[in-house]
């Protein structure tokens, strides 16, 4: 950075040339004039020094001002990348709590189901097994009616049948007597026959 021109460095040699013009004027005075002179000669070059030293130092305070300005520019950088980071991963934290949202509604939602599902089928399960037993009672009773039914038949079956074989032993024993007797009457017959065949005559 190149320094500008100082005006009041300007204004001393102007100076200068004035009292160099002076004392070609009035070489009475020269020597009064060349004290002035050195005098502001000296002053000038103080204020050259002192303008060099506040240039270096001025300089040396931007450069610092500059690098200063660099590092908070860097960190704001550093900040604004952080912060956009920051912003970045909030949004794909808040992506993230959406999509768990959904998926938390989704499991609710499937977990309604589920439980509507189960008290579905355990409504099926209990109707059926009230069905179950009332058919298995509904058979058990037909069952005991058919097996009374068939005890029933069987002891009317059985009596028919004990007074059929009375019948039939009385009517054998009857047949029996029968035929004892016709073959006693016959013996008897055949008895007296042979008797009177042998009997002797008078």
């Amino acid at each position: 950075m190149e320094p500008l021109p100082n005006p009041i460095a300007l204004d001393k040699s102007f100076a200068i040339r004035s009292i160099d013009l002076l004392i070609t004027s009035h070489p009475d005075l020269q020597s009064e004039l060349d004290v002035v002179k050195k005098a502001i000669q000296n002053h000038e070059n103080e204020l050259e020094a002192s303008k060099d030293i506040a240039e270096r130092q001025l300089q040396q305070k931007l450069d610092e001002m500059m690098q200063e300005s660099e590092l908070l520019q860097k960190s704001v950088n550093d900040k604004d990348g952080f912060i956009c980071e920051v912003f970045e991963k909030l949004d794909k934290y808040d992506d993230q709590l959406d999509q768990n949202a959904r998926e938390l509604s989704d499991a609710n939602n499937r977990v309604i189901w589920f439980e509507n599902e189960i008290e579905r089928l355990t409504g099926i399960a209990h109707r059926t097994q009230r069905e179950h037993a009332q058919e298995h009672s509904n058979n058990e009773r037909q069952k005991r009616l058919m097996i009374e039914e068939y005890e029933e038949k069987l002891k009317a079956e059985m009596t028919k049948l004990e007074k059929t074989c009375q019948a039939k032993q009385l009517e054998v024993e009857d047949r029996m007597t029968q035929t004892l007797n016709l073959y006693r009457n016959y013996f008897n017959q055949q008895q007296h026959l042979y008797r009177t065949a042998l009997r002797e005559p008078n």
